[in-house]
């Protein structure tokens, strides 16, 4: 077995507090989260696996402006990605594509639509 220039024995393993906060996840402390990629698009939804190198978003959710025909106005729809072309009923993103990811309040207009939509059954 090695030993310290004291005598003692080296210990096989010795982690630092630095290494150890690399190790765990952040703290998601709502239930649903703004995720902003890279290229500027944001995604709502829960993201799972958060602080490896493939997050999962679930329940993913874009944020879509609809443009009335007649009076040219824009009014912002909520569009679940599973109604998509793929169905996909979730994301896997590569990290490195993930800008920032945001707690996104109970009682915010995105949450009370996405419970919404959750609720009828019928997202777009």
């Amino acid at each position: 077995m090695r030993k310290t220039p004291e005598g003692h024995p080296k210990p096989r393993y010795l982690l630092s507090l630095k290494h150890l906060l690399i190790w765990s996840s952040p703290l998601l402390t709502t239930p649903y989260q703004a995720v902003t990629l890279s290229n500027g698009q944001v995604l709502y939804g829960r993201i799972d696996h958060l602080g490896t190198d493939h997050p999962v978003l679930r329940d993913a959710f874009d944020l879509r402006f609809e443009i009335d025909p007649h009076g040219g106005s824009s009014t912002p729809v909520l569009v679940w990605r599973r109604n998509g072309p793929t169905g996909a009923d979730h994301l896997i993103l590569p990290a490195g594509s993930i800008g920032f990811v945001e707690p996104v309040r109970a009682d915010s207009p995105i949450v009370r639509a996405i419970d919404e939509a959750m609720r009828d059954g019928r997202p777009r």
